[in-house]
């Protein structure tokens, strides 16, 4: 077999075990720890008031129904994500994630074990909820599938992608 060939495979390997990886549903953990906001008194928010602003970010045919979102800093947020597209579809929003103050998150209804989200795959129908504080101004960017890994999927589809502006 040439080199050129077996590089060729191992790549296209390597490209198909990512995307496999990547495609799972459910809440992923950003891989390196998030910086602590202590400067936020969480514990002083009631949720169950109209104090927290809802945001609804919907996923229909590969595409985000709201793809511009502004949000003041210090401000909480319930952003609730659904997907009504047929199959699996992905929000990723590294950085602004990164950014805030997350107190809870959830999907498919059931509280997720992590305050630090990377990002989320979430089957048809269903829907991510994260309460959320944003904590530094500026523009982050969200998509529709995970930046981590190179897949095959990615390569083949295009990632929609949207943008938060925090102010």
């Amino acid at each position: 077999m040439k080199k050129s060939t077996m590089i060729a495979a191992t790549v296209l390997s390597a490209l198909v075990l990512g995307g496999c990886q990547a495609m799972r549903e459910g809440i992923t953990p950003q891989y390196s720890a998030c910086e602590a906001k202590t400067e936020f008194d969480v514990a002083a928010l009631d949720w169950k008031t109209a104090e927290a602003k809802p945001v609804e970010i919907g996923i229909r045919d590969r595409q985000f129904t709201n793809g511009v979102i502004v949000m003041k800093m210090g401000q909480p947020y319930v952003i609730r994500v659904t997907n009504h597209d047929e199959k699996l579809s992905g929000f990723d929003a590294n950085d602004f994630f990164r950014s805030s103050v997350v107190v809870a998150a959830s999907y498919d209804g059931m509280a997720s074990s992590t305050d630090c989200p990377s990002s989320v795959m979430i089957a048809s129908g269903k829907a991510a909820e994260f309460k959320i504080v944003p904590m530094e101004r500026g523009v982050h960017s969200f998509s529709s599938e995970p930046r981590r890994a190179i897949t095959l999927y990615k390569a083949l589809n295009a990632a929609q992608t949207g943008s938060i502006l925090v102010n």
